[in-house]
């Protein structure tokens, strides 16, 4: 390996989007519409939990309360954003970017 080289990672999804041409897939509409169904409900569920508790899985922060923001994070970049109606994700999208500044 070459320095300053990243090892290659052996993982089906890391392959997927590093080998991938722009365009090469045709999406299949009723998959993506699925797929969007799904993300409502996953905001949803994580809105109501943080209703709940300040936290996702225990009364601290942990990995949960990383990956769910992530989880958020890359919903965005996607272009599936937090319906208006899970205001707690609205908040975790806040408190969590200024705990990462810190």
């Amino acid at each position: 390996m070459r320095r300053g080289s990243a090892p290659a990672i052996p993982c089906p999804a890391s392959r997927a989007v590093r080998d991938r041409a722009p365009n090469e897939d045709e999406q299949i509409p009723a998959l993506a519409e699925r797929g969007r169904a799904r993300i409502n409900r996953f905001f949803a569920h994580l809105d109501r939990r943080l209703a709940a508790t300040p936290f996702v899985a225990k009364d601290r922060y942990t990995i949960a309360d990383i990956t769910a923001f992530i989880t958020v994070e890359f919903a965005k970049w996607a272009k599936l954003p937090v319906p208006p109606s899970c205001p707690q994700l609205a908040g975790l999208q806040t408190n969590r970017r200024s705990s990462a500044k810190a």
